[in-house]
């Protein structure tokens, strides 16, 4: 009930947490308290930078409200990963949380690259308490902004697709 990580409080085995996670494998971004307001998004299908589905067991799907993560699963194989999203419920616990609303945002944590991507969803459902919403896709990518002046402007991009050619 303490503000120690898991590694800190001694519960785990002798041989410790991987770096990154705690003692039950969850990514540490992807850390969350339980709240009796929440609502689950059933992602269909995800996939990283490379276009790739989640891996199951390994990769990550988390449910967002601005930087606070707030629900998160491990992908699975079945027909959809069932994603909670959690509401805040007045007890400190949930501070921050989703209110009804809210539109989430989303994160693929891909365990081979060991990074986190934001994802888009295919739709945007608001949050409501005890709400089912199917999401047909969630892609991940990297976003940023680029500041432009009025003159001339030189400009890399992070990476490029297979095919750039003008067309």
């Amino acid at each position: 009930g303490g503000n120690a990580s898991m590694a800190e409080c001694g519960i785990c085995d002798g041989s410790g947490p991987e770096e990154g996670f705690n003692c039950d494998g969850i990514p540490l971004d992807f850390i969350y308290n339980q709240s009796s307001t929440q609502a689950f998004y059933h992602i269909f299908l995800a996939f990283d930078l490379e276009g790739n589905p989640p891996v199951p067991g390994e990769d990550w799907i988390g449910v967002f409200n601005g930087d606070l993560c707030v629900g998160a699963s491990e992908g699975t194989d079945d027909i959809s990963t069932d994603v909670p999203a959690m509401g805040d419920d007045g007890f400190w616990y949930s501070v921050g949380y989703l209110q009804e609303g809210d539109i989430p945002n989303f994160k693929i944590f891909d365990a081979s690259e060991n990074q986190y991507y934001v994802a888009q969803p295919s739709e945007n459902y608001p949050f409501s308490d005890n709400g089912v919403f199917s999401v047909e896709s969630l892609s991940a990518g990297i976003y940023y902004t680029l500041t432009l002046d009025n003159h001339q402007n030189l400009v890399s991009f992070y990476a490029l697709p297979d095919d750039a050619s003008i067309g």
